[in-house]
């Protein structure tokens, strides 16, 4: 059995029908592969660099959670409402995470997905998001469970602002921040009229709440094949270029979550496991880096959900 087989079965490893509009000429292509492989490429960066992180958080007002993420001129702006609601009848003891993508017609036009029975690419990438985050263990929804057949509800809007590449990567680090900033209000359980009923109260002080850890939650690196090269971050320009793309979801344990492999591309199993180790370091990289900046905006807002 080779390693990607081992692989399949120990991740969740799917391959994604999304593939991105090519507009480039073939005379830009053929610059931005000759930058990659001179690992110069045509912002400047080196083929494992990130573009520059920007990050602010708790800038919704009437949310729970938010934040605004830039990735270069990738602009992503997540916000997150509580609300009290039942459990689903398959997951009982479970609270419950919805994710809805909303993308500019800006931004939107720069993505094309393969439709599929009338699908939008709003909807893939919401499928996408929910394969990488929906699992039980990524996130502790046993938390969201209240007393008797009462749950929080967690809704996450995510709208893209900009797209100039790497919108997977940039939307989950985005929801990670706005999730780390959602205050969730501590509630009180109050005896009703009737024997046996009660009423719920929600704490009305803007400093009564908890959190959601989000040291489960991966980070999402995008590697694109370019050639025999590999590059992170890719920009628009070089998506078009990327002979295969694949998406590994890596949290803070250094362990794999799921694999997504976008587009019809081939790619060997060797190729596979440097994607993987390649992974593995870039994923140390960007939880400093984003775990920085969220303790210097902890730091600077205020507090409040109302």
């Amino acid at each position: 059995m080779t390693n990607l087989e081992n692989l399949n079965k120990t991740t969740n490893y799917r391959e994604e029908s999304g593939s991105l509009i090519t507009s480039l000429s073939l005379a830009e292509q053929k610059y931005v592969r000759e930058g990659i492989f001179s690992n110069l490429r045509n912002d400047g960066r080196q083929r494992l660099d990130f573009r520059p992180l920007q990050l602010e958080t708790g800038i919704l007002d009437q949310a729970n959670g938010s934040a605004r993420l830039k990735l270069g001129s990738t602009d992503i702006l997540v916000g997150v409402k509580a609300q009290i609601s039942t459990p689903n009848e398959e997951t009982p003891n479970l609270g419950s995470i919805f994710y809805y993508v909303e993308t500019f017609s800006s931004a939107a036009k720069e993505f094309n997905v393969t439709k599929k029975t009338g699908t939008s690419e709003d909807n893939e990438l919401n499928q996408v998001i929910e394969r990488i985050l929906g699992q039980s263990f990524i996130i502790n929804r046993e938390k969201l469970k209240l007393q008797g057949s009462n749950c929080w509800v967690l809704y996450v809007d995510i709208l893209v602002l900009g797209n100039d590449g790497n919108i997977l990567d940039s939307i989950i680090l985005a929801i990670r921040a706005a999730i780390h900033n959602t205050k969730i209000p501590n509630v009180h359980f109050e005896a009703g009229i009737v024997a046996g009923d009660y009423e719920i109260v929600i704490s009305g002080d803007p400093n009564d709440y908890w959190t959601l850890s989000i040291d489960t939650i991966p980070v999402l690196i995008t590697i694109s094949k370019i050639g025999k090269f590999m590059i992170v971050d890719a920009n628009k320009e070089e998506e078009q270029c990327a002979d295969v793309q694949i998406c590994i979801a890596v949290n803070s344990n250094q362990s794999v979550t799921s694999i997504h492999k976008l587009g019809k591309g081939g790619l060997l199993p060797s190729s596979l496991q440097e994607m993987i180790a390649i992974a593995f370091k870039i994923t140390q990289q960007l939880l400093e880096e984003q775990n920085n900046l969220l303790k210097r905006e902890g730091k600077r807002q205020r507090t409040g959900f109302l």
